[in-house]
């Protein structure tokens, strides 16, 4: 008899749900005022003060995520050991001090969740994380990350072409972006046309890079002057490389029958 109760005790606490410190995170009205349906997200970084902004693979910092449905201006989201986990669940990574911040992905289009424009972040906060598995931390998310704006100098241009394709695909107005970097004697040779080169920038290619740029002229094509289109690479699921695809859209036609 004795050896069946310990047994039942063993398989009690066997199965005995493990206890968790818990975030409680929440947005403000100010930030949002609608019912938010998207991802809750949770960094945590040891070093870097602004844990959402941490350079993945450069960087080594615990993420954690869930799934919000209808979810409402000063209600509160808890994320614990039933969230999703990167590299373990939070009970079980490394005790200490870490700063933490939370961003309620909006999915608005943007590359990173972090620099996403209408994404709802709190300000980083410093916690002490111990063994006591009882304790309770509290985020609200009061700021939001504004629209990137571009401002246009004498040689260099913005250009968003909307994308009818884009926007039958993604259910939602989509345009093709791209800074238009004119050549020197832009102004001057007013009766030339000028050849145009499309430049497809690398994984992270952002032409935002040339707002404000007063130095910049279009380089040119061997000996001849051209006009240098800087395309933007940007989209939801990292880069679209301009090609068409099941999950990005059709990149490709946008590009060609539509943009150009």
């Amino acid at each position: 008899m004795k050896k069946i109760l310990l047994l039942l005790l063993y398989i009690f606490l066997l199965y005995l749900p493990a206890g968790a410190q818990q975030f409680k995170v929440s947005y403000s009205s100010a930030a949002f005022n609608r019912s938010f349906t998207g991802k809750l997200l949770l960094y945590l970084n040891k070093e870097n003060k602004n844990p959402k902004d941490g350079a993945v693979d450069l960087e080594s910092f615990p993420c954690f995520s869930i799934d919000v449905v209808n979810g409402q201006p000063g209600t509160t989201v808890i994320i614990d050991d039933k969230a999703a986990a990167y590299p373990a669940k939070l009970s079980d990574i490394e005790r200490g001090e870490y700063y933490v911040q939370a961003v309620w992905d909006r999915n608005s289009g943007g590359r990173a969740i972090s620099m996403s424009p209408g994404n709802i972040y709190s300000k980083p906060v410093k916690v002490q994380l111990t063994k006591e598995i009882n304790k309770v931390f509290t985020l609200v998310a009061d700021q939001v990350i504004p629209e990137q704006s571009f401002k246009e100098t004498e040689f260099v241009k913005e250009l968003k072409a909307p994308s009818a394709l884009l926007a039958a695909f993604h259910k939602k107005p989509m345009t093709v972006d791209a800074a238009v970097i004119l050549p020197a004697e832009y102004f001057t040779a007013t009766t030339k046309k000028f050849p145009v080169l499309y430049i497809v920038a690398g994984y992270g290619g952002e032409y935002h890079n040339y707002s404000g740029d007063t130095l910049s002229r279009s380089r040119p094509l061997d000996s001849a002057s051209c006009i240098t289109v800087y395309l933007d690479g940007n989209c939801a699921l990292g880069h679209s490389v301009y090609a068409n695809s099941a999950n990005n859209g059709p990149w490709g036609d946008a590009l060609v029958k539509e943009f150009i």
